[in-house]
Parts: C-alpha cells; sequence; structure tokens
C-alpha cells in the first residue's frame, strides 16, 4: 500500500502533504512513525491508497510521486526518481479521494 501523511507544517501551513511512504504492514510502519518525528506534528492525518492493474515494486510509483510532489518529509527521491523508475515511462493516476496529489504524475522528465 501507498500512504500519505498530512499535518501541520511552521513553513508551509496547516493539513499539508508532510510524507509519502510505501508499506505490506500499515499498523508496524505508522508506530514508527509516531515514535520518531511525526510524533511531534499537529493535526496529523493519514490517507492510504491502493494500487491497482500493477505488479511491480511499489518503490516505482512512490518515487514518482515523491519527485512530483516533494514532501518536506521525504528524504529519498526528492529531486530523482529510483532507477528501476527510469527504465520505462509510467502515468500515476489519483483516483478517487487523493487529498493534496495531482490527478496525474509521470516519469517522462527523468527516463533514460
Amino acid at each position: 500500500m501507498l500512504y500519505q501523511l498530512y499535518g501541520d507544517h511552521h513553513i508551509y501551513g496547516r493539513d499539508t502533504l508532510l510524507y509519502i511512504g510505501k508499506s505490506n504492514y500499515a499498523d508496524n510502519r505508522m508506530r514508527a512513525h509516531l515514535n520518531g518525528v511525526f510524533g511531534f506534528v499537529n493535526n496529523l492525518s493519514v490517507s492510504i491508497g491502493k494500487i491497482d492493474d500493477y505488479d511491480d515494486s511499489l518503490e516505482i510509483p512512490e518515487s514518482i510521486l515523491i519527485a512530483c510532489h516533494k514532501p518536506s518529509y521525504n528524504k529519498e527521491f526528492i529531486h530523482d526518481l529510483s532507477p528501476s523508475a527510469k527504465r520505462h515511462k509510467i502515468i500515476v493516476i489519483n483516483n478517487g479521494d487523493n487529498e493534496m496529489l495531482k490527478t496525474c504524475c509521470t516519469n517522462f522528465w527523468w527516463v533514460d
């Protein structure tokens, strides 16, 4: 699953996209976040999404979403995609309640 964390940020304001991540075990990952820096974030909320029609590693759509949105608490993929995401042109389409995510993101700028 892919997820987004939202909350108040001292520079970007209230209820802003702070983090995009992936996990197979949501409970363990959320607990780790809450025991870390996100334990100090006001108005913390989580949005969980699922990937349809995709059987490859979630690192590819995760890196595309992070590179396109640049959440302030992500460290990896802010300026570049994962190497595996540069092999094929991919479009990530966000359906439904996409919160602050763009409805469409692509890796076309980074493909080798």
